[in-house]
């Protein structure tokens, strides 16, 4: 209801696909991260005539890949662990892979950035978790904490 419980950074999300549950209020939707911003100012507050708050936001840099080569090669092998656990929960999961399938053919997993949308966007974590994971400006630590994401739904 109000500004204040919002994060300070966030995600511009495109909606994919939505399913209204038949016989309960609510439904599921399924989303696609595309861009990370940070609020900047409060435009407007809920009130009676405005159903939601407005702020306007500044786009924000990615987190940029690191140039030296052992660090290159950290950041690659953080990839393919968290793409052998992500491919693990797919094949355990049913319910994982028919909400996902869709937005995993749309992703470039062996993207840095991408994968990080791609498995905070399947919610694998707590609210605090995932605010982590689009807070952090370093490469190879918020792969890590994607990374560690993945490994506790795989456990």
């Amino acid at each position: 209801d109000s500004v204040s419980e919002l994060e300070s950074v966030g995600t511009i999300l495109q909606v994919v696909n939505m399913h209204a549950y038949p016989n309960v209020d609510g439904g599921h939707i399924t989303v696609i991260p595309h861009k990370r911003v940070q609020m900047k100012r409060t435009v407007s507050q809920v009130a009676p005539s405005v159903p939601l708050a407005v702020v306007s936001v500044e786009y924000m840099d990615d987190p940029v890949m690191p140039k030296e080569e052992e660090e290159m090669k950290a950041v690659e092998a953080v990839i393919r662990n968290i793409n052998t656990n992500l491919n693990e929960l797919l094949a355990k999961s049913v319910l994982y892979k028919e909400q996902h399938e869709k937005v995993m053919q749309l992703f470039n997993r062996d993207d840095p950035q991408k994968l990080a949308y791609l498995v905070a966007g399947m919610s694998m974590g707590t609210r605090a978790e995932l605010q982590a994971v689009l807070e952090e400006q370093d490469m190879l630590k918020r792969l890590k904490l994607v990374e560690s994401l993945v490994q506790k739904r795989c456990g």
